[in-house]
């Protein structure tokens, strides 16, 4: 008995060395098209995002990182948006204002990442967008009386 467990024991420990690790160990997810709303920001508007992911080895959580004026050190991430592992291959990742208001003339740059359960992270390009007063809104005529 004591000499099959041990050659139970080996048989699962060397199988737990293989160095060749499958493709969902290097697979990142995909997004599809970042929409953001609002369009034009200004300082009163948080932002809020969408975009489909799918990684055929599953999802796990999903974030939004940004920071402000280029300036990494002022790093902030939303919470992140748990899924189901494995069993879930495609999300659409709608965080309502994942970025909060900022003052006019801000630049903001954001990006959204996603982690498989295999720990294979990824993201998006990186997205910016500066903070307008408000007075960037095209004139409209006057009403013809």
């Amino acid at each position: 008995m004591k000499k099959m467990f041990l050659a139970l024991a080996a048989v699962f420990a060397l199988s737990a060395c293989n160095k060749e690790l499958g493709p969902e160990y290097s697979t990142g997810a995909e997004f599809g098209e970042v929409t953001r709303t609002p369009v034009m920001v200004t300082p009163t508007d948080a932002v809020s995002l969408q975009v489909v992911i799918t990684s055929p080895y599953g999802l796990s959580a999903a974030q939004v990182a940004y920071y402000l004026n280029d300036d990494l050190t002022t790093m902030k991430s939303s919470k992140p948006t748990l899924y189901q592992g494995q069993s879930q291959t495609q999300a659409v990742y709608k965080p309502e204002k994942a970025i909060p208001a900022q003052e006019a003339g801000t630049k903001v740059s954001f990006q959204i990442v996603a982690e498989t359960p295999f720990n294979v992270i990824s993201g998006t390009r990186i997205y910016e967008y500066t903070v307008t007063d408000g007075g960037d809104e095209p004139i409209k005529p006057d009403p013809v009386e």
